[in-house]
């Protein structure tokens, strides 16, 4: 088993010559350590290839106690031993690693696949022994900027801790502009400097494919922001938030109204987002309708002033039962 291990990264230029190398060693494999490496080896080598349905996240999963054997990871090459046993803190350094690995590939898998929430919640949950200790599939900066987009595409609560450290590698622009701009309702902002990193974006193995759609998420969800505030919303002041002509804006935020995201009607004269007028209009229908004193009987019939009830069949039996006993 250890000289088809050993074969799996010469081969590592022909991606499928590695993987059935690496594939091989599951006739050997006869400890949860061996389980562990063979299926780590072929989730590596897979992503590598963008084969993402042979990334045996599942299979390591139910490996029994598969991180207390492992020792391939630097945290149990580092961390004190007692005897040739691995010390508990060992145990436990290498057992977080492997769950911040297979989050790590699980949110790969969601994002390849265009679940960007479940991706968001996954990567959310990536631990930072990560950072430095996976760089062959992904880097603690390539995390920070998928939690980024993903959040600002599906409004996933940044509210991991671990992800204030991953925050600290990324980029200043990224940090400081996007989301600081987005979450401070500066979206002008947050749009350029995500522009001025879209071509970084675009370099990503992982995340090229996904950028376009994921941006035109972020530019729905920041004017749906913009818009809810307000009563009514001129769309040529927009164009200096969002820029752009208000042709192509008008056109998207009729799109959002057509699909129910936004509530609101658009004056395509004044060239506002008026939706103050129309709950005026609503009000004050509903007002006259309570000051109205003038009444249309059945017969068609109309008269000012309160309208009398008058008696009910009910009523008029009841009174000529009275008049018989009074009799």
């Amino acid at each position: 088993m250890q000289s088809l291990k050993t074969i799996g990264p010469i081969s590592s230029k022909s991606l499928f010559e590695a993987l059935k190398c690496y594939s091989r060693t599951r006739d050997y494999c006869s400890t949860p350590k061996h389980i562990l490496d063979m299926c780590l080896n072929v989730t590596k080598v897979s992503i590598e290839q963008r084969n993402f349905s042979h990334v045996y996240v599942i299979k390591i999963e139910s490996t029994p106690n598969p991180s207390a054997g492992s020792t391939s990871s630097s945290a149990t090459a580092s961390a004190p031993t007692t005897g040739n046993a691995p010390s508990a803190a060992a145990v436990d350094a290498a057992r977080m690693l492997l769950l911040a690995k297979l989050r790590a590939c699980m949110g790969l898998v969601h994002l390849d696949a265009g679940k960007y929430k479940m991706a968001a919640r996954t990567f959310l949950g990536v631990g930072p022994e990560i950072i430095g200790k996976y760089t062959e599939v992904l880097s603690g900066a390539d995390i920070v900027n998928y939690i980024s987009l993903l959040a600002l595409a599906t409004l996933i609560l940044l509210d991991s801790s671990s992800f204030k450290q991953f925050l600290e590698l990324a980029d200043p622009s990224l940090r400081e502009n996007v989301l600081g701009g987005f979450y401070a309702a500066r979206y002008g902002v947050c749009l350029d400097a995500l522009e001025r990193l879209k071509t970084s974006f675009l370099l990503d193995m992982y995340l090229n494919s996904q950028v376009p759609h994921l941006y035109s998420l972020i530019h729905r969800r920041a004017i749906v922001a913009y818009i809810l505030p307000f009563e009514a919303v001129d769309m040529r002041k927009m164009c200096t938030q969002f820029g752009g002509s208000v042709s192509p804006l008008e056109t998207e935020i009729a799109q959002l109204i057509g699909g129910g995201i936004v509530k609101a009607r658009i004056d395509s004269h004044n060239k506002s987002d008026d939706r103050a007028s129309l709950f005026d209009k609503t009000l004050q229908m509903g007002e006259d309708l309570m000051r109205q004193d003038v009444y249309v009987e059945p017969g068609g019939a109309q008269h000012d002033g309160p309208l009398e009830r008058g008696p009910s069949e009910r009523d008029r039996g009841e009174g000529r039962h009275m008049e018989r006993v009074m009799r």
